[in-house]
């Protein structure tokens, strides 16, 4: 008995409803982003504590290349960026499981 497999695929596929798939994700969603907004200062009060910290991240990594040109293997720039991207992202990694 010959199977044809593209058969079977496109009868498998013919039933399938990314529906309620979707619909679960968009209210998981919304159900974040109201429980988040029920804490506006502390959200926006964190944003500012984390630019703060970012800008005197910076601000050593400046002070630290104008004694040298590069520091770390890093010049002015990419110092600057790497202040920024990892300010930014110790919050969301912060959640992750060890």
């Amino acid at each position: 008995m010959y199977i044809d497999l593209r058969d079977i695929i496109e009868r498998s596929h013919s039933n399938y409803d990314p529906a309620p798939t979707m619909t679960a994700f968009l209210a998981t969603i919304c159900t974040s982003f109201r429980r988040q907004l029920t804490y506006r200062a502390a959200n926006l009060f964190g944003l500012a504590t984390n630019l703060m910290f970012a800008f005197f991240r910076a601000a050593v990594l400046i002070a630290l290349i104008n004694e040298q040109t590069v520091a770390n293997g890093l010049t002015l720039q990419s110092a600057i960026t790497d202040a920024g991207i990892t300010q930014a992202l110790s919050r969301p990694l912060r959640r992750l499981p060890a």
